[in-house]
């Protein structure tokens, strides 16, 4: 059984999930059986389809509710398979993808891969090289000398194709923050980096160079991608007729046909559980929690609660919170 690093819910129509099965099959998920010999929710209406299922990394199901943190739409199936193929080992997996951190010669001084470029497992154990040949193996101690694979992240933003706009360092790798600064900037008495647009330095500027002539430009620092608008749609009352979109940027949260920008801190109080406490006599008794799961949003009746979450979330995720 292949240890899938990332729990999805994918999202879409039954006629998308259903498309999306057979290629999550062929990367080694399979349907889960419940007792009886049948799949759990196959061809059901239900609007989500959950890779890792039933606590098993490995299966696949229907769900009414996205159980998992990350949310992706079948809309983007290159996307959906991207992340779905990764598996938490260093070994290349059919449908991973990886970034090239050294140039590969063959004996005859052929180019096989050239770094900074991105490329795709399509076999077990291989990974297909510049003249497309998929059967290019690779073991695991020399793999690690010349591929990383694709975090999160950075497959999420390539298959957005968005533009990279700078680097920033990495989580774990804070501690190089001097370190960097004194090959970046050698000559300069002030050897930090400024934050600009939440980057250390601009794609494609000299500070860029210098780090990855040395070889630390991958291995301390990860892309800034440019953030885009995003438009989500949500759902109201009984029939699709009803949904409509809203736009997030880093201007705000837009609601195009009137115009105007909602009030973000108004928002987060209407969607948040709210705790009443409880009195018995002139004590105190606890509390109860109210967690509404629709709310009337002015003319649009009974958008689920968790819509206006994920619009608070993509708002929140393109302001680097």
């Amino acid at each position: 059984m292949k240890k899938f690093k990332y729990p999805l819910s994918i999202e879409g129509s039954k006629e998308q999930l259903e498309a999306i099965v057979p290629q999550l099959e062929k990367l080694g998920y399979s349907m889960f059986i419940r007792y009886g010999g049948r799949p759990y929710s196959w061809a059901s209406e239900y609007p989500y389809l959950l890779a890792t299922f039933g606590g098993q990394q490995d299966k696949i199901g229907f769900n009414q509710t996205p159980d998992h943190e990350i949310k992706i739409p079948a809309s983007n199936p290159e996307l959906v398979l991207a992340l779905a193929a990764c598996v938490d080992d260093s070994s290349p997996h059919f449908g991973e993808f990886f970034i090239c951190t050294k140039t590969v010669l063959m004996d005859d001084g052929k180019l096989a891969y050239t770094e900074g470029k991105i490329y795709k497992s399509e076999q077990e154990d291989c990974i297909t090289d510049e003249d497309g040949i998929i059967q290019h193996y690779w073991n695991i101690p020399l793999i690690n000398r010349h591929f990383r694979k694709l975090s999160k992240e950075e497959i999420l933003n390539h298959f957005n194709m968005k533009k990279i706009i700078g680097y920033k360092l990495k989580e774990d790798c804070k501690q190089f923050e001097k370190a960097a600064g004194s090959i970046a900037f050698p000559d300069n008495i002030n050897k930090t980096f400024l934050n600009l647009d939440g980057c250390c330095f601009k794609s494609n500027s000299i500070v860029q160079e210098i780090l990855k002539e040395v070889g630390v430009l991958d291995l301390w620092f990860e892309p800034v991608y440019e953030q885009q608008k995003e438009t989500i749609t949500l759902r109201s009352g009984w029939t699709s007729d009803s949904n409509f979109e809203i736009e997030v940027s880093k201007d705000g949260i837009y609601y195009a046909p009137d115009d105007v920008f909602l009030n973000v801190a108004d928002l987060r109080k209407i969607v948040e559980p709210v705790r009443v406490s409880k009195k018995k006599g002139n004590s105190s008794a606890g509390e109860y929690t109210f967690k509404p799961s629709h709310i009337d949003s002015g003319c649009k009746k009974g958008v689920p609660v968790e819509d206006w979450i994920k619009v608070l979330n993509a708002y929140d995720e393109i302001k680097g919170k």
